[in-house]
């Protein structure tokens, strides 16, 4: 349930159907509460899903960019690898 201290009284339209559901379902003097819950959690889902979209086609876009990165770096990494292994093998050795 929400705590909100600050309301706002507004008019809405719902189907006769919906109208009636919510009335069975939620009890008076909190359907206030439960449908700024219903309208916050989607919002925040819709958000979210917005972020996710926007994330994979940046990262679609930036593929290309991302594999010559990877690329170039391969080489120095495998470097790095041989080096740490080659000194972690002498320290055991001595």
């Amino acid at each position: 349930m929400s705590t909100h201290t600050l309301s706002k009284r507004i008019n809405i339209s719902l189907p006769a159907s919906t109208a009636k559901l919510l009335n069975q379902t939620v009890p008076r003097g909190e359907r206030s509460s439960y449908l700024s819950d219903l309208v916050l959690n989607d919002v925040i889902e819709k958000k979210k899903a917005d972020m996710r979209k926007r994330l994979a086609e940046g990262a679609i876009a930036r593929r290309e960019e991302d594999k010559a990165m990877c690329e170039e770096w391969l080489p120095l990494e495998e470097e790095a690898w041989l080096t740490f292994e080659r000194q972690t093998h002498d320290s055991k050795k001595g």
